[in-house]
């Protein structure tokens, strides 16, 4: 072939490369609008709360089981086993190194959706509360009321879950906490978000009992997501988005050392006649009222949030939130106290014995992002409540 006839097929060749890649991406175009139906007809949802929930450890998760006509539980019979604390750390995207050396745990719940063996027919002792309760990280041989148990000889019950604050926590205690050898009630108050919870239960409370009312929750309204081509701008996204480096937000200083922590509560004391202050004077009395029906020692286990407990050895961020830089303690256990005092409930404090682990450089709490007890706190709280009891 000469050159004119070479010159002369290049451009058939060109064309044809062309139509190749034309028709290449119209089936493209074709098989993605194709999937795209298909989904839809399926019916799939992309943004399932319920697959997404499967990844995140059962202490992370809110509760989705109805209790009564506003509270909720976790489900029945669930187990997980894997390192909660850094599995949660990075799915939420973090990569701080404090929980590499975190060992697995195997984490179960009972039919009622608690930390409490299989098989409970009777216990002498209940305590109820939100995830300061639960602790759903550790062992359940580590949790303060396991210590509780064991070095008290009596059987406890444990009856908390995350997110929930103290009308759930009555909910509780009538439905799972009465047993016949039932004699102490412990209404586990975290200071950190219960009273947010209250306002918040409140007003669920408040809608219940208006004509039409139907409860909702995460999962019952949460709105499907069916798209394939808004999935794969999301993932995208996500991809794009720049990594965050750590979930600590100050440093702990004790005797020369220093930890990075993360702190992310600043309580403050109720307004007198305000609405917390409403809404805490309700829940105690029908915790009272509750107790003294069935014959219950009322008690209230305050639990101080971690910035209240190593705020005097603590720096917090310039770059962090100014509520958080400019907070101080106040006088929420002091109120609670005297409430409780007027209602014959028996009021323990727990500041006072993690401050002093604080102070000697034995931090109570886990350090970034999660802002539990660790096991050593939760093993102070066992202690403190197993000495106040002998007296």
């Amino acid at each position: 072939m000469n050159s004119g006839e070479a010159a002369k097929t290049r451009p058939q060749g060109w064309l044809s490369w062309k139509r190749k890649l034309l028709f290449t991406l119209c089936l493209l175009l074709l098989c993605w609008l194709v999937a795209e139906l298909m989904f839809r007809i399926a019916g799939f949802d992309f943004a399932d709360p319920e697959r997404a929930l499967e990844k995140v450890p059962p202490f992370y998760r809110i509760p989705t089981e109805p209790v009564g006509t506003y509270a909720y539980h976790r489900p029945a019979g669930l187990h997980w086993q894997g390192r909660p604390l850094k599995t949660q750390l990075r799915l939420q995207g973090f990569s701080d190194p404090a929980y590499d050396q975190e060992a697995e745990v195997r984490i179960d719940y009972d039919k009622d959706g608690f930390r409490n063996p299989s098989a409970m027919p009777d216990w002498s002792l209940v305590f109820v509360g939100d995830s300061f309760t639960e602790l759903g990280h550790l062992p359940s041989e580590h949790l303060f009321t396991s210590i509780v148990a064991a070095g008290s000889g009596r059987t406890v019950k444990n009856l908390g879950t995350s997110y929930t604050g103290p009308l759930t926590h009555l909910a509780y205690l009538e439905h799972y906490g009465m047993a016949p050898g039932t004699r102490d009630a412990v209404l586990v108050f975290f200071e950190g978000n219960d009273l947010d919870d209250l306002v918040a239960e409140g007003a669920r409370q408040a809608q219940a009992t208006r004509p039409g009312y139907q409860r909702g929750n995460l999962l019952q309204t949460h709105v499907p997501q069916r798209s394939l081509t808004r999935a794969l701008f999301n993932s995208l996204g996500n991809l794009s988005a720049p990594p965050l480096v750590s979930a600590a937000n100050a440093t702990y200083e004790v005797g020369g050392q220093r930890q990075r922590v993360t702190v992310n509560y600043a309580p403050h004391q109720m307004q007198v006649g305000g609405q917390r202050w409403e809404l805490m004077l309700e829940a105690l009395d029908r915790w009272g009222q509750l107790c003294e029906e069935h014959e219950l020692q009322a008690w209230l286990l305050y639990m101080p949030c971690k910035h209240r407990v190593l705020h005097p050895f603590l720096h917090v961020d310039t770059d962090a939130h100014p509520v958080l830089r400019s907070w101080k303690p106040g006088g929420l256990p002091g109120q609670l106290s005297r409430l409780c005092e007027n209602r014959q409930i028996i009021f323990l404090d727990a500041t006072a014995v993690l401050q002093r682990s604080a102070a000697e450089g034995q931090l109570p709490y886990n350090t970034v992002f999660d802002t539990h007890l660790n096991e050593r706190g939760s093993r102070q709280v066992g202690e403190l409540f197993l000495e106040r009891m002998r007296q």
